[in-house]
């Protein structure tokens, strides 16, 4: 919650609430204290962070000089204009900066090598990138939806390479709505380096097809869900490029690409069910011949009431009363 000054936030949480304040772009910002953190230590999980224990020990073998060329290289990529700009830029929920503020040679060494790790490309990376500008970003085009193979089918447009292309990848990310938000993560990579391409005069088609989307932790309780069985749902796709000039400099990412949204066929009538049910969950009404089966529906069951027991957590009680004389 927001507001101009301390005071204005006063009475929006209960008294002796343990929470965070905090500025955020020149408001003041409160939030409450989670009692308990849970994280989900998948495989993924456990690579991220064998990953960033073994980049920093070899951050710390690094000698003065290359310190000083990661220092150079972090505050010629961020400079107080493209500060100002990440300040004031609106991003939506799914779509995560690659990086905010990179202020110094270590926070620019390590996320160049863990971007150089989730794309696949040898490391450690002890140089830093050249100062030659990140790549230009990928456009997403989804073609259709295949209703029967339940499989989103399009196409990933990236720009042909050039000669410094030596490791050059196309990620394509994924997020999605399903009663709640599923957050975003790399769906796929395209290892196209090096380069030139063949063609400079075309553009490089990346085709793809996903019928699933990745739901690891608490709230699914499971690693992916399939398109099949949603009872409906919206999912955001798009794209970003990573290249490096050589195996021994940093990559360096573009920009995220144009967002495709996507909604799947709806197999329940969300207009009725969406009607006010005194705080208790709504009764699921299916569409004509658009059943789950018994599998599917128990997750969908089970993902409302997670939600709604979350829901009723922070919900504020309403009192009514009757109008007196102003």
């Amino acid at each position: 919650m927001k507001g101009s000054s301390i005071a204005n936030l006063w009475g929006k949480f209960n008294p002796g609430e343990a929470v965070t304040v905090f500025a955020n772009k020149g408001m003041v910002a409160a939030r409450r204290l989670p009692k308990q953190v849970t994280i989900t230590v998948t495989k993924k999980v456990k690579d991220i962070r064998d990953a960033f224990t073994y980049f920093s020990i070899a951050r710390n073998q690094l000698s003065t000089y290359w310190r000083a060329e990661w220092s150079a290289w972090a505050a010629m990529k961020y400079s107080a204009h493209l500060k100002e700009k990440h300040m004031v830029a609106r991003w939506p929920w799914y779509m995560k900066q690659h990086a905010k503020e990179i202020s110094s040679w270590s926070t620019a060494y390590m996320y160049c090598n863990m971007l150089a790790f989730s794309c696949g490309m040898s490391y450690p990376r002890n140089k830093p990138p050249l100062s030659g500008g990140p790549p230009p970003a990928p456009a997403v085009v989804i073609l259709r939806y295949d209703e029967e193979k339940h499989k989103i089918i399009g196409e990933v447009l990236v720009f042909p390479l050039e000669k410094y292309d030596v490791d050059f990848c196309a990620r394509l990310w994924m997020a999605g709505q399903y009663v709640t938000a599923i957050p975003q993560s790399i769906h796929k990579m395209f290892s196209l380096g090096p380069g030139p391409s063949k063609d400079m005069t075309k553009k490089v088609v990346l085709p793809f097809e996903f019928d699933r989307i990745r739901v690891a932790g608490t709230t699914f309780n499971m690693k992916d869900l399939k398109f099949k069985d949603m009872a409906y749902g919206s999912l955001f796709i798009y794209a970003d490029c990573v290249t490096a000039y050589s195996h021994e400099h940093g990559p360096w990412a573009s920009v995220f690409s144009n967002t495709t949204e996507t909604h799947l066929p709806p197999r329940v009538d969300l207009d009725k069910m969406s009607a006010h049910t005194g705080g208790k969950m709504g009764k699921i009404i299916f569409l004509p011949g658009k059943k789950l089966t018994p599998a599917a529906m128990k997750i969908y069951n089970m993902i409302r009431k997670k939600v709604h027991k979350s829901n009723r957590r922070y919900r504020a009680k309403l009192k009514y009363v009757n109008l007196t004389k102003w």
